[in-house]
């Protein structure tokens, strides 16, 4: 459900705010969206969401992708964790 309040409004009420699922409030200012206050639950999907949308641009991006299996097939020269943890001073 969306609800639209004045952002004097969402101020005097912002601690009574209780959003469960796809509750979302959208705070106006002089009628113009100015930000929307989300729940939990929907805040993380949409950071699930914008993670799968990273991966997709990345997997879409051929000459990156193309790049990336040569070097996971062929890795050159690698050292150890050890050796690098002692090399970065870790």
């Amino acid at each position: 459900m969306t609800e639209y309040l004045p952002i004097s409004e969402a101020r005097q009420r912002f601690l009574q705010l209780d959003l469960h699922g796809d509750d979302e409030v959208v705070v106006t200012r002089n009628g113009r969206p100015v930000f929307t206050i989300v729940s939990h639950e929907r805040s993380e999907h949409l950071r699930k969401l914008e993670g799968l949308v990273e991966t997709a641009e990345i997997l879409a991006d051929h000459e990156f992708m193309t790049k990336l299996r040569d070097v996971i097939d062929n890795p050159g020269e690698t050292v150890s964790w050890e050796e690098a943890e002692k090399e970065l001073d870790l």
